[in-house]
């Protein structure tokens, strides 16, 4: 089964009730990167004069005088012995004899001592919104997100005294760290934390979630649903940053597209058509489901899920696409992506067909650094539209299978007259209709 197929039901957005799905969109959450100066205590060989003057106190040669004597050492040399080994608490010394603590005893047993030694735990990381400790380094962490992605600010603060609250968290992190060293082939002594002194440093980084965009119609506010958000911490503090205009939540509103105009479209049959793919996914959790059923419905026109669109361009191998053409008002936010970037680059299309309005801010730009990343296996053609009303709709065309066409509708919010633009994509699996499609963009073909 092709790749798109399987990634299908991340894009099934859950239900709210009285709300309406607006958008699927990634959001950025932020993550406290911490060090945690530490003490680790540690098992370490005593020296052989070490365990040689343990020995002779364990026999009751315990006289200073005569034990110097004994090992041949001058008296200066053998105090500071002595002084070493009542600092590691190996012994203690009453007028000019010496005798065993009981950590000098173990060490006599085990030929070991134990040590504190001063340690730094880097990448700590503490969830911004939630407050909890990653047992390791988040997937696709960033410094920062790009200047029109949507993001939270932090609303947890943590000091030294909430990691020592959290002591069994960081310890199960500095004993994983030093595991990873062992199997990256060091073979350095772990031991154990001992104690949490204070933090070395802090950062502000990001991780990229899915959101749902939901809208109460009536009251034109903001509902969300955020990837793994059991809690809906996220979720609440999303609405407060939104409510009080916090910069990271007004990149969720979007600038209108002038002139936009609906391509005419059977919406209820092509909805019922998704509908159905909908409905053997959900059915194939269940019992055994063939997979000719899965792909029929797949491969028909019929209504796309908010994200399907994206992942037939990164998957565009997939349609067997010989040239592909992406005819948009909002070039920049596409080739922002970085990810579909990269696969637009690798993928196995002799000819990428760009088609763009020249006024829209930062699209130059844009597909100059396309025009650089490209290889050379793929013939680039940008084609700048100059006209006055120029693009107004999306439509990406896999030559030569299949087109997609998308509309943009404007909704209103009640947050100061700022709009969002909900997206209702299409897909075609028609020859005829794509040649069409093609030429009317590109119309003298190679």
């Amino acid at each position: 089964m092709i790749q798109s197929i399987e990634m299908l039901e991340k894009y099934i957005p859950p239900s709210q009730p009285n709300n309406k799905f607006i958008k699927r969109i990634t959001a950025y959450i932020p993550i406290r990167e911490q060090g945690l100066n530490v003490l680790v205590r540690k098992n370490q060989n005593i020296s052989f004069i070490h365990e040689t003057v343990l020995r002779m106190i364990a026999v009751g040669i315990n006289n200073i005088d005569i034990m110097s004597k004994s090992l041949g050492l001058t008296g200066d040399v053998y105090k500071e012995i002595i002084a070493q080994m009542a600092i590691d608490d190996l012994v203690f010394v009453s007028t000019a004899t010496l005798g065993l603590t009981g950590k000098g005893e173990h060490a006599l047993q085990k030929l070991q001592k134990v040590v504190t030694e001063n340690v730094r735990i880097n990448k700590v990381f503490v969830h911004g919104i939630s407050g909890s400790i990653l047992p390791e380094e988040p997937k696709h962490i960033v410094r920062r997100p790009l200047p029109s992605d949507v993001y939270l600010e932090p609303t947890v603060q943590v000091d030294i005294g909430y990691f020592k609250k959290h002591f069994e968290e960081i310890s199960n992190i500095y004993q994983a760290e030093q595991l990873g060293r062992i199997l990256g082939l060091e073979t350095p002594n772990p031991g154990e934390l001992y104690k949490i002194i204070d933090i070395a440093y802090e950062e502000i980084r990001f991780i990229p979630v899915t959101c749902f965009v939901f809208l109460n119609e009536s009251r034109k506010e903001f509902s969300f649903s955020f990837e793994n958000d059991h809690d809906m911490s996220i979720m609440s503090t999303a609405v407060n940053q939104l409510n009080s205009y916090s910069t990271g939540m007004q990149k969720i509103f979007d600038a209108p597209i002038p002139n936009s105009h609906k391509i005419v479209v059977d919406t209820p049959k092509m909805d019922a058509r998704l509908a159905s793919l909908i409905e053997i996914l959900a059915e194939r959790k269940k019992t055994k489901v063939d997979t000719l059923d899965i792909e029929e419905r797949y491969f028909c026109s019929r209504s796309l899920l908010d994200g399907e669109e994206r992942d037939m361009m990164i998957h565009c191998d997939d349609f067997k696409t010989e040239e592909l053409v992406i005819s948009t008002p909002r070039l920049r936010i596409l080739l922002e992506d970085g990810e579909l970037l990269h696969y637009l680059c690798n993928s196995s299309s002799k000819r990428l067909i760009i088609n763009y309005n020249k006024n829209e801010y930062g699209a130059d730009k844009a597909a100059a650094r396309l025009k650089q990343k490209l290889p050379n296996h793929i013939d680039l053609q940008l084609l700048a539209n100059e006209e006055v009303n120029g693009i107004s709709n999306d439509t990406i065309i896999f030559y030569p299978q299949m087109t997609i066409k998308s509309n943009y509708q404007t909704v209103d919010t009640k947050y100061g007259g700022k709009k969002l633009l909900k997206k209702e994509s299409y897909a075609f699996f028609d020859v005829e209709m794509t040649k069409r499609e093609y030429m009317a963009i590109v119309p003298e073909s190679d």
